[in-house]
């Protein structure tokens, strides 16, 4: 992982220098391999650049600044450095903006003008950015634990931000779950002029989505077969050894297909995890998409654990993250990518969002929206319920009632948030009055209306919250994960094309289906069902469940009125267990839990 310190001063002054020094030699002193990447009178920028990764450093210009991560050129997708004389400048002159429209990939720009600093998060948010103030200076930063090197101050928890999670699930809306720390959003720009500070999105997926409407289902098929390749493979240049996360299912099928242009040059290897369930082994597709591919497929069998280790190997961040890491035994990615000298593990993750997977109640609605109450209207209806005619409220008058409410008439379909809080059983009342209004954790984007169709804006609703880059580490090795659909190129394309055209063929990621179907295995194209973990999650937690009662029930969540003691007792009883649909509430929880308990600890 690229990490990165950036100190920027108000004032040019010695008592601003010399708390800048103080800094410096802090951060230096817990450890020895911090660089500096760019510095001036009031802008000096920090990074760690670990063995094994390939995040790189690129100076702007002369004096423009640094742009930390890994770049590419929108035009070739080819990986570049910015440092030519003339575009610095136009960088610099632009505020950043040059960036966003002429490049793309995982980074964190710094830009230093006459008058201004300028930070910049590229729009997919591959790298972390959160900003805090310590004195007189104003502290940019990608790791917690680099920014407690910096201050001797113990970090406080804002119990709100943490009620709204533990009520909504994940929320962004630039405020974090630690008191002092704001978050840079993905294609957000912050400008600072002395003690003045200014925020802009230089990115906006409503605005890219009522651009170029793309309804052209032929040119749209082999468009979207195009940058999906072209990114995929821009990815992998710089690695000669890559691990692929192989589910089985269409999305990490479809990363793995678009590998093939390069797999001669390269050791691919893919992995599956499976355990045994009706949910939970995906070997079969796994297997074909290894074979169609021609490369090694490693599998990795999940096994119940002993004794459920919460603490393992996990580090602070600064917002409660979700992730099942601490109920796998399998040997990690990272031992796994050391052994094979990888240095980089793709993943089919994104695809769901940006493909489309639904179940196509928002088709006839987006079609109305787009071309009013027209004939082509009724028959997107029509087919979109006849093709979910398994599905809940499927029928056809449920599909023109959509179309007329939510295209017609537009109104805005409810948030996701809001289902996830009337699913939570754990949550206590306190909880629910501490977060406040809902609207002061919505994302910028969906603070005001959006004038999108309603389907769209659910799509654009689940790519707000970014997968940020994570390295892993093993024995002094070291890889980045890699998410290659989750690219700008790829994701503006998708959401420039309406839900009716993804789903052309009235199933779920239709689009994608017709772009790969030539060099994905037939029943991987022809597949409905989905895999998951969730059997398996509710085995580890029924063999482990002392534990993870005793952990929820004397826990920080519930000693700060956040969760129900009595309905986690009834929730992870014996007799109720298996009745209790919320185990992805419950392994939330869990890691919300671990989460304050570092935290806690740390401080």
């Amino acid at each position: 992982m690229c990490r990165y310190l950036a100190l920027i001063l108000a004032e040019f002054d010695v008592e601003s220098l010399n708390q800048r020094k103080l800094m410096i030699d802090r951060i230096q002193r817990s450890d020895s391999a911090w660089t500096k990447g760019f510095e001036s009178d009031c802008l000096l920028v920090l990074y760690r650049n670990n063995v094994g990764a390939r995040s790189r450093l690129h100076l702007i210009g002369a004096k423009g600044g640094v742009v930390m991560g890994t770049l590419f050129n929108s035009d070739t997708a080819w990986a570049i450095h910015c440092s030519e004389y003339l575009e610095g400048l136009q960088i610099v002159d632009s505020g950043g903006r040059r960036l966003v429209d002429r490049y793309w990939g995982r980074y964190c720009a710094f830009i230093n003008d006459e008058r201004a600093r300028y930070v910049l998060r590229d729009p997919c948010g591959g790298l972390p950015c959160y900003h805090a103030e310590i004195g007189r200076v104003k502290v940019l930063f990608s790791d917690l634990e680099d920014y407690v090197s910096l201050t001797r101050e113990h970090v406080q928890i804002d119990w709100e931000y943490v009620a709204a999670h533990v009520v909504n699930g994940r929320v962004q809306s630039g405020r974090t779950a630690i008191k002092g720390i704001r978050e840079v959003l993905p294609g957000e720009c912050l400008k600072i002029i002395r003690d003045t500070e200014s925020r802009q999105f230089y990115w906006n997926p409503f605005e890219v989505a009522g651009r170029d409407v793309i309804e052209d289902v032929r040119y749209a098929t082999q468009e979207l077969q195009r940058r999906t390749i072209a990114v995929v493979e821009a990815w992998a240049a710089n690695h000669s050894s890559i691990l692929v996360r192989l589910s089985g299912g269409l999305d990490s099928a479809i990363v793995l297909s678009s590998l093939s242009g390069v797999a001669r040059s390269k050791d691919i290897a893919c992995v599956n995890d499976y355990s045994t369930g009706s949910d939970t082994d995906e070997r079969h597709y796994a297997r074909a998409c290894a074979r169609t591919a021609n490369v090694e497929i490693i599998e990795r069998k999940r096994t119940l654990l002993a004794q459920l280790e919460l603490n393992s190997g996990t580090r602070p961040r600064v917002n409660p993250h979700t992730c099942l890491d601490f109920i796998e035994n399998h040997p990690s990615d990272a031992e796994l990518a050391a052994q094979r000298m990888a240095t980089a593990v793709f993943t089919g993750r994104g695809g769901d969002q940006i493909f489309y997977k639904s179940e196509g109640l928002w088709l006839g609605a987006d079609y109305a929206y787009t071309h009013g109450p027209t004939l082509e209207f009724l028959r997107v209806a029509m087919r979109a319920s006849y093709a979910n005619c398994t599905a809940r409220n499927s029928s056809i008058w449920t599909h023109l009632k959509h179309g007329y409410r939510y295209g017609l008439q537009r109104k805005q379909p409810g948030r996701p948030e809001q289902n996830v809080a009337r699913g939570r059983r754990l949550v206590s009342r306190e909880a629910i009055e501490m977060k406040g209004e809902d609207q002061q954790w919505l994302h910028p984007w969906f603070s005001t209306s959006c004038s999108a169709a309603p389907g769209k804006a659910l799509q654009v609703r689940a790519l707000a919250i970014p997968e940020a880059e994570i390295g892993i580490r093993s024995a002094g090795w070291e890889a980045e994960i890699i998410h290659p659909l989750l690219s700008q190129p790829l994701i503006e394309f998708c959401i420039s094309v309406p839900t009716y055209i993804l789903m052309h063929s009235n199933v779920d990621r239709s689009l994608a289906r017709a772009a790969f179907k030539s060099s994905l295995p037939c029943e991987i194209v022809l597949r409905r069902t989905k895999g998951g973990v969730n059997e398996h999650i509710a085995d580890v937690l029924r063999a482990n469940m002392t534990i993870v009662r005793r952990f929820l029930r004397e826990g920080i969540l519930v000693k700060n009125g956040l969760l129900d003691q009595n309905a986690i007792d009834t929730a992870l009883s014996e007799e109720h267990f298996g009745l209790h649909r919320g185990t992805v509430e419950i392994v939330d929880h869990l890691n919300t839990e671990l989460w304050a308990n570092l935290l806690t600890t740390a401080s």
